[in-house]
């Protein structure tokens, strides 16, 4: 049977780590570690997603999500994915790479967010490979200590965890990574780390987030709500909003407006309406391949093309508010 998928948030944080197996240290090479750096720049980007920290050694990874509209599990799968392949190529093999799919959990309070940070930064020096966070060329503590030219980190959204000012932040930001070094969880795996031992947050708890913009004072959440549509239902809806026959997506015209309809409506509703690709083709009587190819050339061009990233957030929104 299928894995049930998970359900993520927009707007919430997460703890996302995985761990390669068979016992190999695929990132101690050099270039493997360049090509998961460059395809995590590239990921989060693409997804509109926040990085507050991330860190990658010989076998593993963390990252620190603030998940955007695009669900975290399609983001982790491009990553391991390119990941996987890049490293299959290299090393003339097949097969997976991951010992299986990403872990995460939610860090919903902010003391644990702040260690969490640390927690990731100081990996490399609790693994004995550097005496210094400083001195660690694969995590995103040199982005928040201003040392990195191109930022992974969302700095600015992380230095306001630890401080209005920047100076004072930077301290505080440094005073938390000497605690976490003094701890007695700093060093340990995921499971023994202080908020994944956490269960689910109690309605009390719900209640008492007073501060987060997506919590309302009734403990709902006020992120956009997508539902969950079939090939079918996408198509009646996307075509409706942009205003083209679903048979000229069928059909093979290649007028503009009909191409750029194809990648709005495959990137949209596979992204974020969890429409699976295999359906839509079935669907349009096209390949998967080819829907594949709307999909990525959408992806492309809404990175582009500022007109096309706003049609998308407007399919989005007019598709979120059906009922």
């Amino acid at each position: 049977m299928p894995r049930a998928g998970r359900q993520f948030e927009e707007g919430r944080t997460y703890h996302v780590y995985n761990r390669v197996g068979g016992g190999l240290l695929p990132f101690a090479n050099e270039e493997l570690a360049k090509t998961f750096v460059q395809l995590l720049r590239s990921v989060v980007s693409r997804d509109s997603a926040s990085v507050f920290g991330w860190c990658l050694l010989g076998n593993h990874y963390h990252l620190i999500l603030r998940q955007g509209p695009v669900p975290i599990s399609r983001s982790m799968k491009t990553l391991q994915q390119g990941v996987t392949n890049a490293r299959n190529v290299k090393d003339r093999v097949y097969g997976p790479l991951w010992q299986g799919r990403f872990k995460a959990k939610e860090v919903n309070d902010e003391g644990y967010l702040m260690q969490l940070v640390a927690y990731a930064h100081l990996n490399p020096v609790k693994a004995g490979l550097v005496e210094r966070a400083d001195d660690y060329r694969w995590s995103g503590h040199r982005d928040v200590i201003g040392r990195r030219g191109t930022p992974i980190v969302a700095v600015e959204d992380v230095l306001l965890l630890y401080g209005q000012r920047r100076g004072p932040a930077l301290r505080r930001y440094r005073a938390t990574l000497a605690t976490v070094d003094e701890s007695d969880w700093g060093g340990e795996g995921p499971g023994s780390l202080p908020w994944w031992r956490l269960g689910r947050p109690t309605e009390e708890e719900l209640l008492r987030r007073k501060d987060d913009p997506f919590i309302d004072e009734q403990g709902r959440s006020t992120a956009r709500w997508r539902p969950r549509y079939s090939a079918s239902e996408w198509l009646e809806i996307a075509c409706e909003h942009l205003g083209v026959d679903q048979a000229r997506l069928a059909d093979r015209n290649r007028n503009q407006e009909v191409v750029r309809a194809r990648e709005l409506i495959g990137l949209v509703g596979v992204e974020r309406f969890g429409v699976k690709v295999n359906e839509l083709a079935r669907e349009l009587g096209k390949s998967r391949d080819g829907v594949s190819r709307w999909i990525q050339r959408g992806t492309d061009r809404r990175a582009a093309d500022a007109d096309f990233s706003s049609d998308a957030e407007s399919l989005d929104f007019a598709a979120s508010e059906e009922p």
